[in-house]
């Protein structure tokens, strides 16, 4: 019986919530990813092209990602107020690659900053995981 390692398994929900903040912050920021082509021909004028190709040309998978992405908005609109700007920032943080970002509403101390942050971010995986994002 293999049995997984609780600090890899940790590490990998933790990479994969970064992941899931850095494409919700840009989807609030009104940066798509530019999956799948436009349903409406250029030439044609108001003619529609039909949904049957959208598995092959990624429309499907925006789809999905907007439904994740709304998700994760409703998931962080129910967390505490401090929670919820840890996670803004933390999000800032993994979209931008940046770590330094000052909050003036965030502690300032190192030590319980980094503790909020960590229960703000528990507490996000654990209401995503109910809502099965993560």
């Amino acid at each position: 019986m293999i049995v997984a390692d609780p600090v890899v398994i940790h590490s990998l929900k933790d990479a994969q919530l970064d992941d899931i903040l850095d494409r919700w912050h840009r989807w609030c920021a009104g940066q798509g990813l530019g999956k799948g082509y436009g349903n409406k021909a250029l030439v044609c004028g108001e003619f529609r092209v039909s949904r049957q190709h959208d598995s092959e040309n990624g429309a499907l998978d925006d789809d999905l990602e907007i439904r994740a992405c709304q998700t994760v908005q409703f998931c962080v609109e129910g967390m505490g107020r401090e929670n919820r700007l840890a996670i803004y920032s933390e999000a800032l943080r993994c979209s931008t690659g940046v770590g330094c970002w000052a909050s003036a509403v965030l502690p300032t101390s190192r030590e319980e900053r980094a503790a909020l942050i960590k229960t703000a971010r528990d507490d996000l995986m654990g209401r995503l995981e109910k809502h099965g994002v993560l």
